[in-house]
């Protein structure tokens, strides 16, 4: 251990010089060199602070040396640091150390040296020079450390998981995309102004701050101190964003770090974030908005938002089904560059239909009423996250027969402000948000004779490590002949791989030309599948002539494929109509997305 007054030894490191822009040239720009820190009292320095030296190994020169203040040194990432003189505009040094454990210990030396328990970036330091920094170097991010280490993020989440999260939230241009989605910008906005009683002096964590608006919006509010906490390289740009909005930024205090690292001398009066993902828990931030509760919310304190409903009902979309089976049609081809692919067919439609599908639909679709699961924030625990089940009793609500194929889902959020409740709803029906909805599409559908039947089952929604959940859907319906057994269908989702339909145009191809309505559709698919029931080898291959062809009018097929893949696509046609057909309501559903954000 050094003594007081002591050099540490010296540490290895690689440095980099940023230039005026803000950039760092690591590959032509960097340099070998050793680190010292002096904890103070040396003869050979006029004052008695902490000072640094930085030492180029290769010219055998000092590179940079000066005192060591929270203004002239901190930790930007997991094995980054910054070191800048303290005079104004002087050069700045970003330090690159070997290993995790390496940084670790430089950052124990600065904390000892400083008399600090947490390092985090200092008000004034240039939010333009970190942002560049930050931004495109791989090196530059947040890094997972090893699981078991006692922090409860990398503990349960995958290292590669953590470092694409990371890296993707610190980019600016899907901040914009977020800040974009007026209607979740604006609810926010209105939360948080319109209830200034709830703010007005009082100190707020912002979880997960991003672009930082959310504490923007708070220090609008009257907030006396706001700690933006962002583990992403965004955290340059929040704090540039902080100094260009001077009179609301000073009230920032931008920390660079995941909540789980934080320390900090005081409890909050309120928390505000944004932990929403798809179906509400994807990406599984819900649990790091928990555990901010529990370490740094005041017993009583306010969390905007603290109430979640998940809503989900039964949907019948013949069209949506049929473009999800037509899309594995590529893999009928029996020569395919003289190789025959339709030996993957099943497992392509398997694949297919995994994916949760996520777009924005009409409330039409729906066919019976919501069940809601209701996630109070205030009181629940990261565990009651794990597994989260919701139990399915639905009555089918239409005016005759109907194919019922999976469950909607969509969620809503409360911000209980005292003056003005304020409910942020991605239900159908509504201003459409970049959340859109989401819908379990099942390969198997149910038939129901008509209205006053119930599906019963349930949806099972697993937390897994990298991020998200497994998605377990099972189904119970009534016979589909009199006299029959129930029928039950069931699938497997994976929510961190849906299938972005509000992104393409596949919807709506087939219908535009065919020119038949929904229910005509639904009542084709419901005959075609007694029929195939009956089907010989040779009525199985007319449908999969029939299917190629469909698919080719929709361009999903290309024209040189139209005579190839029989065995495969008479295979997989016990649940197929033609891809020729597929719905209208997919351009809707695009032009209402492009609309949302």
């Amino acid at each position: 251990m050094e003594q007081p007054g002591a050099w540490s030894k010296p540490a290895h490191i690689q440095c980099c010089s940023i230039a005026e822009d803000g950039s760092a040239a690591w590959d032509t720009n960097s340099f070998e060199a050793d680190l010292r820190i002096s904890l103070g009292n040396q003869p050979s320095h006029s004052r008695s602070e902490p000072s640094f030296t930085i030492h180029n190994r290769s010219t055998n020169a000092t590179a940079l040396t000066g005192s060591l203040t929270s203004k002239t040194a901190w930790r930007a990432s997991s094995i980054l640091f910054f070191f800048k003189s303290p005079q104004e505009h002087a050069s700045c040094l970003a330090v690159r150390c070997a290993s995790l454990e390496a940084a670790n210990t430089v950052e124990s030396l600065m904390d000892k040296a400083l008399g600090l328990q947490q390092r985090q970036m200092p008000e004034g330091a240039s939010g333009r020079k970190r942002a560049h920094a930050e931004g495109p170097a791989e090196s530059l991010q947040p890094e997972a450390s090893a699981q078991g280490d006692g922090n409860p993020f990398d503990a349960k989440i995958d290292k590669g998981s953590a470092e694409m999260y990371f890296k993707y939230y610190g980019m600016l241009q899907h901040q914009q995309n977020m800040l974009q989605d007026y209607v979740r910008t604006g609810i926010y906005h209105r939360a948080i102004t319109s209830n200034k009683l709830d703010f007005r002096g009082k100190t707020v964590m912002d979880v997960g701050a991003g672009s930082g608006i959310l504490s923007l919006f708070a220090a609008q509010a009257g907030a006396s101190k706001v700690y933006a906490v962002e583990a992403s390289g965004i955290v340059g740009y929040t704090q540039q964003l902080a100094d260009g909005n001077a009179d609301m930024g000073k009230t920032l205090q931008v920390i660079h770090a995941k909540v789980e690292e934080v320390d900090i001398a005081e409890k909050v009066d309120v928390l505000i974030s944004e932990p929403m993902g798809t179906l509400l828990v994807n990406e599984r931030m819900l649990e790091t908005y928990l555990y901010a509760r529990d370490r740094f919310l005041k017993p009583g304190g306010k969390m905007f938002p603290q109430v979640g409903r998940i809503h989900v009902a039964l949907f019948s979309d013949a069209f949506l089904h049929q473009e999800v089976m037509a899309k594995a049609t590529f893999w009928t081809q029996d020569n395919f560059f003289k190789v025959d692919l339709s030996s993957l067919y099943g497992s392509a439609v398997d694949g297919y239909f995994s994916q949760v599908v996520v777009d924005a639909f009409d409330t039409n679709v729906l066919v019976s009423d919501p069940a809601s699961k209701i996630l109070d924030l205030g009181t629940c625990t990261a565990e009651d996250l794990q597994d989260v089940v919701i139990p399915l009793d639905l009555e089918v609500k239409t005016q005759g027969p109907c194919a019922v194929h999976g469950l909607a889902c969509w969620f809503d959020v409360l911000f209980p402000g005292t003056n003005n409740p304020v409910w942020l709803t991605t239900a159908p029906g509504q201003p459409t948000t970049h959340w859109f909805q989401l819908r379990c599409l099942m390969k198997a559908p149910i038939y129901v004779p008509g209205p006053g039947h119930r599906v019963q089952g349930s949806l099972h929604l697993k937390a897994h490590k990298f991020q998200s959940y497994d998605v377990h859907l099972t189904l119970t319906g009534p016979p589909a002949q009199p006299g029959g057994p129930p029928q039950t269908s069931s699938g497997v989702f994976d929510l961190k791989e849906p299938y972005y339909r509000q992104l393409t145009p596949a919807g709506w191809w087939g219908q535009a030309s065919a020119g038949v309505s929904q229910e005509e559709c639904q009542a084709q698919q419901y005959q075609q599948q007694q029929q195939q029931q009956q089907w010989g080898p040779a009525e199985q291959q007319q449908w999969a002539e029939q299917v190629r062809q469909w698919a080719s009018q929709a361009g999903l097929v290309h024209a040189s494929a139209q005579q190839s893949g029989q065995q495969g696509a008479a295979a997989g046609t016990g649940q197929v109509v033609g891809a020729g057909q597929m719905g209208q309501q997919g351009q809707q559903g695009g032009q209402q997305a492009a609309g949302g954000g």
